[in-house]
This record gives C-alpha cells, structure tokens and sequence, in this order.
C-alpha cells in the first residue's frame, strides 16, 4: 500500500473524477456559484454512464452499498463525504490505481478526497484502468456544458492550459496534435472557432488573445490581417503532462514555449514559420486566464461572430468611456476582473446604439452603495444594487455567476460585458418602448451583418499591401 497525494491522480483521461470533485464541493458547502449547474451535470453523468444503476465494486466488496437510481447515488455521496470529513480517509477504503496512475475505480472517494484537501490517501496497484475522459463529455454534454467544465478543470490544474492551432494550417491540425503528444502532453480538443466570413470578428479577437489594441501593435495588425484574409478558424486545445508526478519542478510555461519553437521548427518547410501560423501558447498564469475567459466562453464565440467595427463600436467617445470607468475602479480599488457591463454599454460595444451610460453589476463581495459613493465622476456609470438576478427560463443567473462565469459573457478591452443574448431576451420581456426599439435594433444589426465583407477590411488590406509595397509591414 501506498499514499498518494489525490491530486496527482487527477487527469483529462477522468473528467468524471473531476465532475464528482465539483459536487462534493456544492454538498460540502465549499461552493455555491453555479451549484444548480454542477447538480444537474453530476446526474446527467450518472444517469448517461450507469443508467443509475452501480455495478459491484470488486475491489471493496464488504463495503459496497448497491445503487439503483441517481437518488442512491446523491445519498450515499453526502454520507461518504461526511465521513470522509469527520474520519479522514479509512486505510481498509484504498483505492485501485493501474501501474500508469490511471484510476481503477473509487472514483468517488478520490473526488471527494480532492474537495476536502486531503493531503495523503492509500492506493494499491492494481490491473486495467478505464478512461472517462474529455472526449465522452464532449459526445454526450451539451456544448455550453462541455466548456463549463473543460474550463473550470483548467482553472483547478495548475500544469493544463489552452493552446491554438490556426486555421490556415487546418490541413495540418492532425499532424501538428500528434508531434505535441510526443513531446510528452496530453492533447484535449476544446472546441473550434469558426468566424465564417466575419474578418472584423477575427480581427478584434487577435487583438483582445494579445491584449492589444486594434492597430496600435503592428506585428498583431499583420497577422490578423493576414489569417483573418484567409481563415478565421482555428482549433482551441487544452494540454497538459502525460504524468503529473513530479511536474512541480519545472516550469510549465517554459515547457510549452518549447514544445511551441519545436512544432515551428518541425514544421517550417510546410508552414510559413515567419508568420506565425501555427500554434499559438500562453506564456504565464495571466494569459492562461485571459485566453480561456476569451476562448471557452460561448458568450465569447457569440459576439466575435457577430462583431463588426463600425461608427458606433469605434466611437472615440465610447471608448474614452470604458477607459474612465476602467480608470474609476482602480481608483476606489475594484478591479475589471470583478465587475461586468449590463444594458445599454453592450450594445454600445455590439455597434448597435449609442449608450446613454455604463450600468454594470459588482462582485457581491463588494457593496454596490460603497462603490457607487466612491466612483468617481469621469462618466455616467451606474452600478446596479447588490443581489442582481437575470431571469431565464432554464433559472435565475446572479451578479456573481455573470461577473465569474465566462459563459454568460464576453470580454473586450479588459472589461466584461454580459451576453448580449440575455440583454435582448430581457428587453424583449421588458416590453416598454426603449426596450422595444433596441430589441428592433438588435434583430436589424443581425440580419445585416451576414456575410458581408466591410470597409474596415478593406482598409486594412490595403494598408498591409502598401506596407508590403513600402517594406513597413
């Protein structure tokens, strides 16, 4: 027998395990931000593998209570974390674990192991070992679901990020994914972005994946000129080590910089190297968050689709606007991280109207009174009072899953925006005449910009031919 840390035992290959680890946090107590969520994924899990049904567990057969509905499942999890909690992990409940650190079963221990942050727990090596991992979830969950929990494991394991192949090397995706396992990393396919004919949505996404903004970097400019002109897909992968012993003593970061110098090298007879087109990689925790707030958010794919630059969307005074209020925050110590625009500044950035102030809603752990005292006056920003609610059909969504959860918004220039999905279905609820003209506005700007190339496309390409021309670009 063996101790393990739980978390060394935690990989892609078994989401499920990691599933599990985001209930037992909601029963726990640990958790309440989308905990409505997690509840229904975990008895979708369950009931999709098992039927509901537990088949016997051949390695701990005198302690196996038998399961025969989701319901059994939910009892019989709260009463192995309480125990879990009061007693610690019971050396006569060791789990299974093939020669590879793959799971052979007490999926539900290890989970619950890893919530309570239990440091040490027994193991015995065991034959098989089954995978439960990214690519069922995909099959099986809805697209918004997938996301939610590809990025909520991104954000629990420190050695897992995202990585992008470019789209005008989609020919070579398959080749490109199979040279990053043989440098040791396991490859997960997040989801790929296809803007269509959308070159303005393209082009604004590069700069918000480089923090820069439009056409103040002229290598960003370049480059997103130059996909966006040819292919606005690109595959969004997750990565991270075949084996997490040991991974603590190397920089994670540094390794992927060079798996990244090393598939352009690879590849450089096939692929302009010059340029660029292959794979793109974080260089830090901080690009890390801001490529999954930015790629894993369906919210984000839906405005970047859609976007367009246009009178509107670059007003300088719009912009001098989110500036100020970003500005405004710092001073009285918020931080953009921690609040999100609603109402009217969405459309504003959507180039749909102008808006007549920023309305944004504020972490809970912040008093939106304080705050709206406290906010200086460079703009009309108003903050919306503690205990903000969407309501949808599916349920209520609160100021502190839409400031959070990047799947009920999108971010741009450093500040996050919420869906504007939810700010037309709520304004099309709201049925007054403002709402009624904006919700107009909203389906007008949609139907229009359906596969249209526009003037700002036009500009840049002819800004990049004459700097090829001048030998600046």
């Amino acid at each position: 027998m063996e101790y393990k840390d739980p978390r060394s035992l935690l990989c892609i290959d078994r989401l499920d395990v990691f599933l599990k680890k985001l209930y037992f946090d909601v029963i726990g107590g640990g958790r309440s931000r989308n905990a409505a969520l997690i509840i229904a994924l975990y008895r979708k899990h369950i009931m999709l593998r098992t039927g509901g049904i537990e088949p016997p567990d051949l390695h701990q057969t005198g302690h196996h209570t038998p399961k025969n509905c989701v319901d059994d499942y939910e009892r019989e999890a709260l009463v192995l974390y309480r125990s879990m909690a009061s007693e610690g992990f019971r050396e006569d409940r060791w789990i299974a674990i093939s020669s590879q650190l793959l799971l052979v079963n007490g999926a539900h221990r290890l989970a619950a192991a890893i919530s309570l942050g239990l440091e040490g727990i027994p193991t015995e090596t065991s034959a098989g070992g089954g995978l439960w991992g990214a690519e069922w979830f995909r099959k099986y969950f809805s697209r918004s679901e997938y996301l939610f929990l590809m990025e909520e494991y991104a954000i629990f394991q420190k050695h897992v990020a995202p990585i992008i192949l470019w789209g005008m090397a989609e020919d070579l995706w398959a080749d490109i994914m199979d040279a990053i396992r043989q440098r040791g990393l396991k490859v997960s396919t997040v989801r790929v972005w296809d803007l269509g004919e959308n070159f303005d949505g393209f082009y604004r996404m590069v700069h918000e994946l480089y923090a820069v903004e439009p056409r103040t970097n002229m290598n960003i400019r370049r480059k997103a000129i130059i996909h966006g002109s040819f292919s606005t897909k690109m595959a969004v992968l997750q990565v991270e080590p075949v084996c997490a012993d040991g991974e603590s003593k190397y920089n994670f970061f540094e390794r992927l910089s060079a798996v990244k110098r090393e598939i352009r090298e690879l590849f450089s007879g096939r692929i302009r190297k010059e340029l660029f087109l292959t794979i793109h990689t974080p260089d830090g925790e901080v690009e890390k968050h801001r490529m999954m707030d930015l790629l894993y958010s369906p919210a984000s794919y839906r405005f970047y689709r859609w976007y367009r630059f246009n009178e509107i969307s670059m007003a300088p005074d719009l912009w001098k606007a989110i500036n100020d209020f970003k500005g405004g925050l710092d001073c009285i110590g918020v931080q953009s991280e921690d609040v999100c625009v609603v109402g009217s500044g969405v459309l504003g950035v959507c180039g749909i109207r102008r808006p007549v102030d920023i309305d944004f809603v504020v972490s809970p752990r912040f008093d939106a009174e304080v705050v709206r005292v406290r906010l200086p006056q460079l703009g009309k920003f108003d903050v919306i009072e503690n205990g903000y609610e969407l309501s949808m059909r599916s349920g209520k969504i609160s100021a502190d899953e839409l400031v959070y959860c990047s799947r009920y918004h999108f971010s741009i220039a450093g500040v996050k925006f919420v869906d504007p999905s939810y700010v037309f279905l709520k304004k099309k609820a709201n049925g007054i005449p403002k709402d009624v003209e904006d919700v107009r506005l909203m389906r007008k700007a949609r139907r229009e910009r359906r596969g249209r190339p526009t003037t700002f496309m036009r500009e840049e390409l002819l800004w990049l031919e004459s700097g090829i021309r001048l030998g600046f670009a």
